[in-house]
């Protein structure tokens, strides 16, 4: 009897025995036991089975050949050559990690004899794989491809220089270099918020080198890190964590006084701020609709540059509140004094009074008191009747004293004579009440 080998040459049955013969002994000899051997043909029969999907290996279907791959961080691609006058269904890739054992599994089959291509997606950074490729038809598969030992590349680095910039009115300003890796396409920012990091933009250009975060507190420190992200949508690891802090509000404006003893004006001084950048100081005071909607709310009345301001009124003894906040160069405005600064207008001096009020032929005299001790001048108010219908009013200012003659009177008519004090601002009493004379006819 003849047997052909896999090769197709041929063998005589007796000297094939005897190579069965040789093969049991060296088993037996290294220890191996018939039921050693069994179970290591069951396994090998099973893997088998595993490996081509139960299908019989046929030399006569063709194998491929010079394979090649391209690799990236999570993907491989395949490409194969295979004869063209062979007839084949298509092709089975197997994948492993550590050659052709246990671990090669099929990966994926492909009814199509003229593709020669396939990429391997979603696979480890910087992991080695080795991959063989068969043919197959509706009964049989081709013995494996020569082993394709490939790796894919490494994890993009992360970025190694970032730099946080403190001391911006409510900004943080984040500054990168650039990665140079051409499988970088962009960056993503992350912040640290009440303990956990959070994305907070995805920057699609792997040349940005900046971002603002805005619209941050006064004098709050925040921490931040950068991940570079792949064409392939893969993460580096976060770069080294970075801190920096918004710039702080200038310091509360302090002893700020408001005076009591101007005729309709307040005088505000406060002490100037030892901060540099301060540009101006704005002044407040309550608005007139707190008190009414039960809110304190306050409104702007001006600003300066000065420390000192003042502010004019049309009422006497008018009392007001204020607050008074520096301003710097970013525009960010200290806080209001916790309390309100009073101040108010000059209050009018006392009415002067009447009392002694004389009339004879040719003169009226009048005295009175001052009313009170800042009255310094006087003038009177004089109301003379000329007609029924017609009055005439005279003016007499400038009185030192408290005694005045009236020599210039009309006869046959009523009188009557009002006086005001007068202080050294030139701020005026109230009128007094009028005496009133009835001169006779000569």
């Amino acid at each position: 009897m003849v047997i052909k080998s896999l090769k197709g040459n041929k063998v005589n049955k007796s000297i094939l025995n005897k190579i069965v013969l040789i093969c049991v002994s060296l088993f037996l000899m290294t220890g191996c036991t018939v039921e050693k051997i069994e179970k290591i043909s069951k396994e090998s029969i099973e893997k088998v089975k595993n490996f081509t999907k139960g299908k019989e290996k046929s030399k006569d279907l063709p194998i491929p050949f010079a394979l090649k791959n391209i690799s990236s961080e999570t993907s491989i691609s395949l490409e194969w050559l295979l004869e063209e006058k062979y007839k084949i269904d298509g092709y089975y890739i197997y994948r492993g990690k550590k050659g052709i054992d246990s671990n090669l599994k099929l990966i994926k089959q492909i009814d199509e004899k003229q593709q020669t291509h396939y990429i391997d997606k979603e696979l480890e950074p910087n992991k080695k794989y080795v991959y063989i490729i068969t043919t197959y038809n509706k009964k049989n598969e081709s013995y494996s491809s020569k082993e394709l030992n490939t790796k894919t590349t490494t994890r993009i680095e992360p970025t190694s220089y970032l730099q946080a910039v403190s001391g911006l009115p409510n900004i943080i300003k984040l500054l990168w270099r650039p990665q140079i890796d051409n499988r970088v396409k962009g960056y993503i920012i992350e912040k640290e918020i009440k303990g956990k990091w959070v994305e907070q933009i995805k920057l699609l250009d792997k040349l940005q080198v900046e971002y603002l975060d805005t619209n941050l507190g006064n004098f709050e420190t925040y921490k931040y890190r950068i991940i570079s992200i792949s064409n392939e949508n893969q993460k580096s690891d976060p770069s080294k964590v970075v801190l920096a802090t918004t710039k702080k509000l200038p310091n509360r404006i302090v002893n700020v006084i408001a005076s009591n003893n101007f005729p309709k004006a307040i005088d505000l001084n406060w002490k100037e701020s030892k901060e540099k950048d301060i540009i101006k100081y704005n002044i407040y005071t309550d608005n007139k609709m707190s008190n009414i909607l039960g809110k304190i709310a306050v409104e702007k009345i001006g600003e300066t540059k000065n420390t000192f301001a003042r502010i004019f009124y049309k009422e006497d003894d008018l009392a007001q509140s204020f607050y008074v906040t520096a301003v710097d160069k970013d525009d960010l405005e200290s806080k209001m004094q916790k309390n309100p600064i009073y101040g108010k207008t000059k209050q009018k001096p006392n009415t002067p009074y009447f009392i002694r009020n004389t009339i004879t032929n040719d003169k009226v005299v009048l005295e009175w008191g001052k009313g009170d001790e800042r009255n310094l001048s006087f003038k009177i108010i004089k109301k003379e009747q000329v007609s029924l219908l017609k009055s005439k009013i005279t003016i007499i200012k400038d009185i030192e004293g408290t005694v005045y003659e009236d020599k210039k009177i009309n006869h046959g008519g009523e009188v009557s004579y009002q006086i005001i004090g007068i202080d050294n601002d030139g701020l005026e009493s109230e009128v007094s009440n009028p005496i009133m004379f009835k001169v006779s006819k000569k």
